[in-house]
C-alpha cells in the first residue's frame, strides 16, 4: 500500500486508541524525486496532500539523516529528529573465516559489498578507472543484478584493469566481516549527481556498519553528501567525488600517518546510542 498507508493506519489507531504516534521516515515519500520516475500529476498532488494532512496530527517526526530531516521540515514546517539507522557490537576480529579468493592473497584490496543499483555505476566507473595507476585489487561480494555485474566486467576490460576485479558470490556476515576488517580500505558508492536535493541525506546502514571497523573507508558521492560529514567527524576516512580527488587519496593512502578514529564519534552512530535517542524523542512525545 506504500507508505501512504503506513502514516494513514499510525493516525487512525492514534485516534482510536488515544496514543500519541510518531511518523518514520526511511526516505521520502510524497515528496520523493527521481529522475527515471514520471507520475502523474493529479496523483502527486493527492500524494502530498493527504501526507500533510495525516503528519498534522503526529506527535514527532523522524527520519534517518540531517538531509532528508532538512528536506521534511523544510515542507511541513516542523521539527523533525535524526534517528540514524546505526551500527551494532559486532565484533570483526573476533571472525576467523578466511577470504574466498586464492589469487587474492597477498595483495591489497578494496573492498564492496552489497547490491548494485544504477544511481552507483557512475562512481564505481569512476574508481575503475583510475585503478590501472595503483597497486590495488578491488573485490566485491556482489548481490547483483547480473547485468550490472557484466557491465563492470566490459568497462574493467576496456581500461584494462580486467584482472584486478574479483566478483564474488554472496558471502554469509562473518566472512564479510573479515573480508572488510582484513581490507586496504572498504568503499561505499553512491551517486554522483546533486540535481536533486535531498539525495545529499542518503546515508544507508550498510555505510555506519562500516565505522567500527578498523580499516578506513572511501566514499565516493556527491560532494555535498552527508557520508562526508560523517567521516570527517569520526576520522574513518574520506569522500571523493571528482577523478583528482580519488587520485589525491588513494595516492597519500599508506604513505602518511595514519589518522586516529574519533571513537566518541563513532559511538554515536551505534544503535545503542540512536535507540537512546528514539527513547528521548518517545518520551517527550507521551508528555
Amino acid at each position: 500500500f506504500g507508505p501512504g498507508a503506513a502514516l494513514w493506519a499510525g493516525s487512525r489507531l492514534s485516534k482510536k486508541l488515544n496514543v500519541p504516534w510518531i511518523a518514520d521516515f526511511r526516505d521520502l515519500a510524497a515528496y520523493h524525486v527521481d529522475a527515471t520516475e514520471r507520475k502523474n500529476v493529479l496523483c502527486v498532488f493527492l500524494d502530498r496532500f493527504l501526507e500533510r494532512s495525516l503528519l498534522s496530527n503526529a506527535s514527532a517526526i523522524c527520519t534517518v539523516s540531517e538531509g532528508l530531516a532538512d528536506e521534511l521540515s523544510t515542507r511541513y514546517n516542523k521539527k523533525v529528529e535524526v534517528i540514524y539507522n546505526g551500527w551494532s557490537a559486532s565484533d570483526p576480529s573476533s571472525v576467523v573465516a578466511e577470504l574466498n579468493c586464492q589469487n587474492q592473497r597477498g595483495k591489497k584490496y578494496i573492498h564492496y559489498a552489497g547490491r548494485f543499483y544504477n544511481h552507483q555505476l557512475g562512481s564505481l566507473k569512476l574508481l575503475i578507472s583510475v585503478l590501472r595507476s595503483y597497486d590495488y585489487n578491488l573485490v566485491i561480494r556482489s548481490l547483483g543484478p547480473a547485468s550490472f555485474e557484466k557491465e563492470i566486467k566490459i568497462f574493467a576490460e576496456l581500461n584494462n584493469v580486467l584482472d584486478r576485479i574479483y566478483i564474488l558470490p554472496p558471502a554469509n556476515e562473518d566472512v564479510i566481516l573479515t573480508e572488510q576488517s582484513k581490507a586496504a580500505l572498504n568503499l561505499v558508492i553512491e551517486d554522483l549527481d546533486s540535481s536533486v536535493p535531498f539525495k545529499r541525506g542518503v546515508v544507508t546502514g550498510k555505510f555506519l556498519r562500516l565505522l567500527p571497523i578498523s580499516k578506513p573507508v572511501l566514499c565516493i558521492a556527491r560532494k555535498d553528501s552527508e557520508l562526508g560529514k560523517i567521516l570527517k567527524v569520526t576520522q574513518k576516512g574520506s569522500l571523493a567525488s571528482t577523478e583528482n580527488e580519488l587520485r589525491s587519496y588513494l595516492s597519500n593512502l599508506g604513505t602518511t600517518e595514519p589518522i586516529i578514529d574519533n571513537p566518541n564519534a563513532i559511538f554515536f552512530y551505534s544503535k545503542e546510542n540512536q535507540t537512546k535517542a528514539l527513547l528521548q524523542v518517545m518520551n517527550k512525545s507521551c508528555k
